[in-house]
C-alpha cells in the first residue's frame, strides 16, 4: 500500500496529548504537528513533507483508532 505523505494518520490507537498546528499553517518536513500518547508513551507526530495544513481532525484528549486521519496537508 502506498502511503500519502500529506495524510498524517495514527499508527496505533491512542490519545491526543497536544495539537501543535492549525488549519492554514505552513509546515516544513519534520515539524511537530501532534503529541500522541500510544501504549503509555508520548510520540511526536511530524510532517512527512512540506505543505499547508488543510484540516486538523483531532483535539486535545481525543481518543483515536489506528489509521485515523489526524491532519491533512495541501
Amino acid at each position: 500500500m502506498i502511503k500519502n505523505p500529506k495524510h498524517i494518520k495514527s499508527f496505533l490507537p491512542g490519545t491526543i496529548v497536544e495539537v501543535k498546528t492549525a488549519v492554514g499553517n505552513t509546515v516544513k518536513k519534520g515539524d511537530v504537528l501532534i503529541i500522541f500518547d500510544a501504549m503509555k508513551m508520548h510520540n511526536r507526530i511530524v510532517a512527512a513533507t512540506d505543505g499547508k495544513v488543510k484540516s486538523v481532525n483531532v483535539q486535545q484528549n481525543d481518543t483515536v483508532p489506528k489509521d485515523f486521519l489526524m491532519v491533512e496537508l495541501e
